[in-house]
């Protein structure tokens, strides 16, 4: 069995064959799906789909860091029932589609750090172009936990963030393109320390590249990830699985 840790499910590419979806990813054998809220508009979608699949999709709650708004409405939801959610996110820093607005992120990045530590959720954490500023954020804040979502670093930047806290690294369709560097940075990974995400509808893996991508893909990302380990898939699925376990308490819905 298999767990998808980034999904939007609640996004609109969605709408029209959502029990479609779903029931492809229960034939492909992904038994939970994390939900990562991006912004408030999404919240009340997201936690009405959560309600229509108990025990199979698990929400978030955060802002993503493209958004620039401040962290009121998921602190709100959060202190009138925390148990609703998995963890804290999607947060963030992206320098890629909103540089100028680098310090505004961090300060909103600092605020999901301390709802984290205040109710005990691990983070989801986008890094996109900014490794070297998260690295140094992650320094400055040290023991928490969570999930390096679409990780693209490098060998380095993995081991850097490994020494700051209990961070798992969640790998997508991006390992399976054909100029991607993202295999070598798996191949120098302890398979204790991945584990699997979509990011659907967005970075399908190959051969379903260019398209809507969905938690039906996930058993491609594995048998990438059990290339370059020289391991079985069955051993992607058994391990990736307990790492997400491990780190979300998937009781607490």
């Amino acid at each position: 069995m298999y767990i998808d840790t980034h999904s939007h499910l609640f996004a609109p590419e969605f709408d029209a064959d959502m029990g479609i979806v779903m029931a492809r990813a229960s034939e492909a054998g992904v038994s939970k799906i994390i939900m990562p809220a991006v912004s408030p508009e999404s919240y009340d979608d997201m936690e009405r789909l959560a309600a229509r699949y108990p025990g199979v999709l698990y929400p978030t709650i955060g802002l993503h860091p493209t958004e620039q708004g401040d962290t009121g409405e998921a602190e709100k939801r959060l202190e009138a029932d925390a148990g609703r959610y998995i963890a804290i996110g999607e947060c963030g820093l992206d320098m890629h589609w909103t540089p100028e607005t680098i310090d505004r992120q961090t300060e909103i990045l600092s605020r999901h750090f301390e709802l984290s530590r205040t109710y005990g959720l691990p983070l989801i954490i986008h890094t996109r172009e900014a490794f070297g500023r998260m690295i140094e954020l992650l320094r400055h804040n040290t023991g928490l936990k969570g999930v390096m979502h679409g990780f693209a670093g490098s060998v380095d930047d993995y081991r850097a963030i490994k020494e700051t806290g209990d961070f798992l690294f969640g790998i997508g369709g991006t390992v399976t393109f054909k100029n991607s560097r993202l295999p070598e940075a798996v191949a120098a990974m302890s398979l204790d320390d991945i584990v699997l995400e979509t990011d659907s509808p967005y970075l399908s893996p190959v051969p379903y590249r260019g398209r809507r991508n969905e938690s039906a893909n996930i058993p491609l990302i594995a048998a990438k990830i059990a290339e370059i380990k020289g391991c079985s898939v069955d051993t992607v699925a058994a391990v990736t699985t307990a790492n997400a376990e491990r780190m979300f308490d998937f009781s607490r819905i």
